[in-house]
């Protein structure tokens, strides 16, 4: 609309798109506490730490009974985001040959920070929070059908609130950037206005990323969550690159118009980025989380204890 990955430019807000390090489970007989501690910025400007009020993480053993060492995990996880910060990088030194110090670059970055706090808020933040200690717990007593149902649970009520979110967001646009781009007028507000509306449904897909990722992290897979914020990032810069080819032989006197055309262009490479991070997580989620399904299951305990934990994470942000 996640400087996964510096989830997707000095003037683009930093990031890699949800890069959270996440410290791999120790192995052992007993359970240990697990933290998710943060390596990156997401979706290109904050920087959150995954499950930082988490309870403990009882030790998930593998279905194939081979499991990932811990140095093994680690070394998935530094990898993962080594990949995804280089990638990020690439994408600021694009976005800053296309855009400088221009007008679309300032609308651009604006646009860019506002619809995060769906990410921030319900991302990496609050429900990673709440929803992976109780899925992971879930999985390490053998309870399976359980877990997906919790899994389905919390996806359908994320799907829905974020839904709602961005469309509120969507339609209530020009009272947002005048209360927060307070100097933005003329054009650029214009401008500004037209990205955030566009970014919104970027960021609702990035938060559905982010459940993807508390699902692959609960089964150690840890590689794919922390790479696949690379698709995003390699979406942006495709726009750029390929929409962005005539820059350097535009007559200044349209300069502006036509980087204000390539930042709607970039907007929209965002979205699709964004789209594209969820869909290379989801096929191996949906074999890890067999049998789900959309549901408002909210009277069972453990649908309950997510959304109990859900609040105090939430407004302490």
């Amino acid at each position: 609309m996640s400087d996964a990955a510096d989830q997707h430019p000095d003037s683009l807000p930093n990031s890699d798109s949800p890069d959270n390090f996440q410290s791999a489970p120790k192995t052992g007989d007993r359970e240990h506490p697990h933290r998710h501690r943060n390596a990156g910025e997401i979706a290109g400007e904050t920087v959150e730490v995954v499950g930082e009020s988490t309870g403990r993480f009882p030790r998930v053993e593998p279905d194939n009974g081979g499991g990932e060492s811990t140095g093994r995990s680690a070394f998935m996880v530094g990898a993962g985001i080594l990949i995804s910060r280089i990638i990020g990088v690439i994408r600021q030194r694009v976005f800053a040959y296309y855009f400088g110090n221009s007008l679309a670059a300032d609308a651009f970055t604006a646009a860019f920070r506002i619809p995060n706090f769906l990410q921030n808020v319900f991302g990496e933040g609050a429900l990673s929070a709440s929803f992976i200690p109780v899925y992971a717990n879930l999985l390490a007593r053998k309870a399976e059908h359980e877990a997906s149902r919790v899994a389905s649970a919390v996806l359908t009520l994320l799907a829905l609130v974020t839904s709602i979110i961005v469309l509120v967001g969507v339609l209530i646009t020009p009272y947002i950037i005048s209360v927060v781009a307070l100097g933005f007028e003329g054009e650029r507000r214009e401008l500004a206005i037209r990205l955030v509306q566009i970014f919104f449904p970027g960021a609702g897909l990035l938060v559905m990323s982010a459940w993807c990722l508390g699902v692959l992290n609960s089964h150690r897979k840890f590689f794919l969550s922390y790479t696949a914020p690379v698709v995003w990032n390699l979406a942006i810069i495709t726009s750029m690159v390929v929409f962005g080819g005539r820059t350097g032989q535009t007559n200044p006197s349209n300069l502006a118009g036509f980087q204000a055309h390539l930042a709607i262009i970039t907007a929209w490479g965002s979205v699709i980025g964004s789209a594209l991070q969820f869909a290379v997580q989801l096929p191996t989620v949906l074999w890890l989380a067999r049998g789900l399904r959309p549901t408002l299951d909210i009277a069972t305990a453990n649908v309950r204890t997510v959304i109990r934990n859900f609040f105090p994470v939430f407004m302490s942000r």
